[in-house]
């Protein structure tokens, strides 16, 4: 025992503090006993500090005798409190490191290296894409895996289906702006897949070449190569409206006005809302048939213009959706902190700026959105068939007289 000069601090506040608990090595000569000091919560010792040689004084509290060594009880319970304490420590920072951007990239990148080598390909480029997409230290190598795939012959042994796939997983991203893949990479993968389909599946081959073709039309020969396929399909398949349709707008764009009728009329009854429709129904509108051109252009735009208006409402939701997550994001702090120290240290245009930019971000990032963005960026041609559709309606009141004339009007 060391004796002490003046007694320890003891003290709680609604139950946390400092507090002297047990009573053990009693002395009946000196009535004196041993008491440790612990930090207390809610006055449940919690970890032991000291322990002193006491005696109990006249109207409650102790005379402090001396200072003695902590029990080895005391010492234990000591040690695994520290353990507790450092494992959940342990636990918050993994779980705070492993929360971070550039955790889950290194993690994406991992996992798509796996499924590569699983035979997963499609699986491994989206994570690989996540990764080349993101503003970590991974993107550089997210980027380099995804154009070493491309560059390599992995492709080309991919089953049919599988290289679709694939093939349309770099048509999005190369049409989002975001490469790799290459538009010239794109195209070479387009125009082997085309190669390959074409003697059995010349539809399947156009749809190949139509991956590519509207990112990438200046390649060499990709044109050239779809306008051939489109020929021999046309001819296995006369009756198919979706070929035939497709081929009759490729003659309508060379200008051979005589060719594309003669494809399109024997068909004009049933091309629906396909673009056989627009084609021939524009067609008959140059030249004066408005009668055949109103039955042919009132269907096609009637049904576009309904796909137009529902997708139009598509993306107005999902857009406000996914703008208000972003903004959501941030408010959780779940954003790298770097981003919030700039945030706090900015005046408010700056901060009103950081927060667009954050959240067009990820307007750019989601795949849902694009894709309704490129499913109404293509409906959207019907919007100069509708117009051209009005002139010929009043081209045909033209020619009416009395009532007929008024009503068409």
């Amino acid at each position: 025992m060391r004796p002490v000069r003046s007694a320890p601090s003891l003290f709680t506040v609604n139950g946390f503090g400092l507090g002297l608990y047990g009573k053990r090595g009693f002395d009946s000569e000196t009535r004196t006993y041993v008491a440790t000091r612990a930090l207390c919560f809610f006055f449940i010792p919690i970890f032991a500090i000291g322990a002193y040689r006491v005696s109990d004084a006249p109207g409650g509290g102790w005379y402090f005798i001396g200072k003695v060594r902590l029990s080895g009880l005391a010492k234990n319970w000591n040690y695994l409190v520290l353990a507790i304490c450092l494992t959940f420590a342990g636990k918050a920072l993994w779980a705070s490191y492993t929360d971070t951007p550039e955790y889950r990239m290194g993690q994406r990148l991992s996992r798509a290296d796996a499924l590569l080598e699983q035979g997963k390909d499609l699986e491994a480029l989206r994570e690989y894409a996540v990764a080349a997409d993101s503003k970590t230290s991974h993107a550089a190598e997210g980027r380099d895996s995804i154009g070493k795939y491309f560059a390599s012959q992995a492709f080309s042994k991919q089953p049919d289906k599988a290289a679709m796939g694939i093939l349309q997983f770099a048509g999005a991203r190369v049409r989002a702006g975001r490469e790799p893949p290459s538009k010239k990479a794109l195209a070479a993968a387009a125009s082997a897949l085309a190669d390959r389909l074409r003697p059995a599946a010349p539809r399947e081959a156009l749809k190949a070449l139509d991956e590519a073709l509207p990112s990438a039309p200046d390649e060499p020969g990709l044109a050239k190569k779809r306008r051939a396929v489109l020929n021999e399909a046309v001819a296995k398949q006369p009756d198919d409206l979706d070929l035939a349709s497709a081929l009759g707008a490729a003659l309508d764009e060379e200008g051979d006005e005589a060719g594309c009728e003669r494809l399109l009329a024997p068909l004009e009854g049933r091309f629906g809302d396909r673009d056989g429709a627009r084609v021939l129904g524009m067609l008959y509108a140059r030249t004066e048939r408005y009668d055949e051109a109103y039955r042919l252009l009132t269907p096609y735009c009637e049904e576009r213009l309904k796909r137009l208006h529902a997708l139009d409402k598509e993306f107005d939701a999902l857009h406000e959706r996914i703008a208000s997550q972003a903004v959501e994001f941030l408010r959780s702090g779940k954003a790298p902190e770097s981003w919030y120290a700039r945030y706090k240290s900015s005046h408010q245009e700056a901060k009103d700026g950081m927060v667009d930019a954050y959240v067009n971000e990820a307007l750019q990032r989601d795949a849902g959105l694009q894709r309704v963005r490129e499913d109404l960026s293509a409906q959207a041609s019907v919007v100069p068939v509708a117009l051209d559709l009005g002139m010929v309606r009043l081209r045909r009141a033209q020619g009416m007289q009395g009532e007929a004339r008024k009503g068409e009007l």
